[in-house]
């Protein structure tokens, strides 16, 4: 028979709340302005590819990235041109 053992977890981040939860489908089309704000946000991509400005840096998401982006980072989406609806 398998053992199993517990673990004690370290509490490295805790959320005490949400601001908001937003899902979006992205076409070939898509664009997101530039925004910063006083929270931090999330951004899973569940499908798909989705590029991210913020600040000076550029970087691609793919399915099953996430990208944690601090309070008053500007930051801009927007889905690469090949991409399919």
């Amino acid at each position: 028979m398998k053992k199993y053992f517990s673990h004690q977890i370290k509490k490295e981040v805790i959320v005490q709340g949400l601001v908001t939860v937003e899902t979006l489908s992205i076409s070939s089309t898509f664009t997101y302005p530039e925004e910063s704000h006083s929270f931090y946000e999330l951004v899973y991509v569940d499908a798909g590819t989705i590029l991210c400005q913020r600040g000076n840096n550029s970087i691609a998401l793919q399915q099953g990235d996430f990208l944690l982006i601090p309070p008053a980072l500007p930051h801009a989406y927007w889905a690469p041109r090949d991409q399919s609806a």
